[in-house]
């Protein structure tokens, strides 16, 4: 196979999977950091390598040279958000918005790379119909991989949004020209009147086309599933987004290797994964309450099912470049990301991470009905099915825990929930398993009473207790990020709060399950909508004091954190005001982000995170900033100077380049 084929493949494939998550990072500010806008974006790109994929089995055939010319097209959309082709702002934060959006500015670039190798196979087999063109399907997905790797480590770390797509209209040019020489390269002689491999081949039988829109759809629905899943513990950004998405990719790697074919498409311990994914299933529940590696627990499941199913995808494909199956392949995609789309956000919670699991276990034993199979095997299976019964119901059940509400919303997956904590009961509002604010609860004999004391992180011996204890109280307090507003707990009769929250889920589950919007004595507001765009509006507004509460989870929303935001925040503060931001973060230190913006606006930061506690507080990381003269009394309260602590590693993040690996806790 000619060696420009190869690199017109390689270039397809790794320009297609950069321009994911390059379009993911260009519009998640514009949604708000929603969770949907990865999902959704997973699906369009499916829907439109569904069409490249149709276009090749119907319409290249009659064009021939003339495919070239529509190579030419994505030229009007480069480089990406600067080009004629940029995209309007968005009106909405709705899926039918963002969709509306992909449509206008991103699907011609990505129709026409989808193409890229299934023309390749085409080209190659109308110059040698005999040769075994899958391994250029594994050499796109193996492009793909280190596209991912590339961008997540590399591009995403070092390079800006506009440098990064000024690379990428550059990489575009280098495809190119390969496109020209494989086309020249794979060109026959006109007398040569083979048929093609393609023109004598048997068409697919409908049962099998069935059978692989059905197995193609469970690993690409468990991929978003497990990208939710990733998203809730690690933020929505591109780190959480390419991990699953590599091992999906991986994995069809894997399958489509060269010589991967019959009985030789995976090692022997591979063929259990209907079981591994039926043992995911039963154990779901307990595995998403699980501490310590959730997510490596996620991703090796998904890696091992996934890679089961798409080899038994190349057991049964046709011989050659079929149309027809890679049509299939595409549509099972689609249907499985339009479902997580769609239909799981009626979920409260993560199930279509279970039903894909299950979906699965059910098309593959459709397939392969055990009850047909030797009784040896029926005997060995029997027995593997019986050890993952057991093992996913010995798995430890949570304990002590009454669950009151779940609601799901673009934003997130929540959860209300009453537990024991130092000897009291406690109610706790939660993010995937991430608290974002507590009460405590008083009665007996089921008559509960929540209060509306501070506790948790706003506890009065922790930060917060400091800051309103220890500075001139503030009479108008903007916060970022309600919570179940535990904050109100501190301020007094005649002040005055806005809140503003980013959903609507959240107000309501403060309002029903919670009592300090109702009990507080202070006139509060809650502004609902993405703060930066909110805070953006209220251009009468006036602070004493504007605290940053949105960052006390995993799920960082890094638009909140550059230097163009923190422009915006100072703008709302009084010429004394304080600014504020909780950076409490298992997996993320923000610090730096936070000194690196206090340095841009010319303002000193201090910081305070206490290392002994009072019953019912929990760790608190705080950056406190303002003027000099303005923190004192908190340096005073045992407040540490924040660049003496960091040695004046200061890290600045602007809306063009906002990258957290660097700051990860190694």
């Amino acid at each position: 196979m000619p060696f420009s084929v190869r690199v017109f493949v390689f270039l397809g494939a790794a320009l297609l999977f950069a321009m994911e998550p390059l379009v993911g990072r260009v519009l998640l500010p514009a949604f708000g950091s929603a969770e949907h806008v990865w999902s959704t974006l997973l699906m369009f790109f499916q829907a439109v390598l569904l069409l490249g994929y149709l276009y090749v089995a119907v319409v290249l055939p009659r064009l021939g040279a003339l495919h070239l010319g529509l190579l030419l097209a994505p030229l009007l959309f480069l480089p990406f958000g600067l080009g004629w082709g940029a995209p309007p702002p968005p009106v909405d934060d709705s899926v039918a918005s963002l969709l509306r959006l992909l449509v206008r500015g991103y699907a011609v670039p990505f129709f026409v790379l989808s193409t890229t190798t299934l023309v390749a196979q085409r080209w190659s087999e109308e110059r040698s119909p005999d040769q075994d063109v899958h391994p250029l399907y594994a050499t796109s997905n193996a492009a793909s991989v280190v596209a991912l790797l590339v961008y997540t480590l590399v591009w995403e770390p070092f390079g800006g949004l506009r440098l990064q797509s000024w690379l990428w209209a550059v990489g575009y040019l280098l495809y190119l020209g390969f496109a020209m020489l494989a086309f020249a390269h794979t060109r026959r002689d006109e007398v040569d009147a083979r048929p093609t491999a393609t023109e004598d081949r048997p068409a697919p039988v409908l049962l099998d086309v069935l059978y692989w829109i059905a197995l193609a759809a469970g690993p690409s629905a468990l991929l978003l599933a497990v990208t939710h899943a990733f998203v809730l513990d690690v933020g929505n950004l591109p780190l959480a987004w390419t991990a699953p998405l590599v091992l999906y990719l991986a994995s069809f790697a894997l399958a489509f290797r060269a010589g991967a074919a019959g009985g030789e498409i995976a090692p022997g311990w591979l063929r259990h994964w209907p079981l591994a994914s039926l043992f995911g299933a039963l154990a779901f529940t307990r595995l998403m309450n699980l501490d310590g590696p959730l997510v490596l627990l996620h991703l090796g499941l998904f890696g091992y099912v996934a890679w089961g199913a798409h080899a038994e995808l190349r057991r049964t494909a046709p011989e050659g470049s079929s149309p027809v199956f890679y049509v299939a392949v595409a549509a099972g995609g689609l249907l499985g990301s339009a479902f997580v789309v769609f239909v799981a956000p009626k979920f409260v919670a993560l199930f279509e991470y279970p039903f894909a699991l299950l979906w699965l276990t059910a098309v593959y034993v459709v397939r392969h009905p055990p009850w047909m199979a030797p009784l040896r095997t029926k005997l060995f299976f029997g027995g593997l099915l019986a050890f993952v019964v057991a093992l996913s119901l010995a798995m430890p059940p949570v304990r002590g825990v009454r669950r009151l509400a779940r609601a799901r919303s673009p934003y997130g997956v929540y959860s209300v929930q009453q537990i024991v904590v130092d000897g009291s009961r406690v109610r706790q509002l939660l993010h995937g398993r991430t608290v974002h604010g507590m009460a405590r609860v008083r009665g007996a004999g089921g008559d509960d009473f929540v209060t509306a004391e501070a506790i948790g992180y706003y506890h009065p011996a922790g930060p917060f207790g400091d800051l309103f204890r220890t500075l001139p109280h503030p009479t108008r307090v903007g916060i970022v990020g309600l919570g179940c507003g535990g904050l109100l707990s501190h301020l007094n009769e005649g002040d005055h709060a806005v809140f503003y929250e980013i959903d609507p889920e959240i107000e309501r589950l403060a309002r029903t399950h919670f009592r300090f919007l109702e009990a507080s004595p202070s006139d509060v507001e809650v502004v609902i909508g993405d703060a930066r765009r909110s805070l953006d509006r209220a251009t009468e507004e006036v602070f004493d004091m504007l605290i940053l509460d949105a960052f006390s989870g995993d799920a960082v929303p890094v638009h909140l954190l550059t230097r163009d935001a923190f422009d915006l925040y100072r703008a709302r503060l009084a010429p004394n005001g304080v600014l504020v931001a909780h950076v409490s973060n298992r997996i993320f230190d923000l610090r730096p982000a936070v000194l690196g913006a206090a340095r841009h606006l010319g303002l000193d930061a201090v910081w305070m995170e206490r290392t002994e506690f009072e019953p019912l507080e929990t760790i608190a990381t705080v950056v406190a900033l303002g003027p000099r003269e303005r923190l004192e009394p908190l340096r005073q309260a045992g407040w540490q100077d924040l660049a003496t602590t960091l040695g004046g590693r200061a890290r600045v993040l602007t809306d063009d380049r906002a990258s957290l690996l660097p700051m990860a806790h190694w």
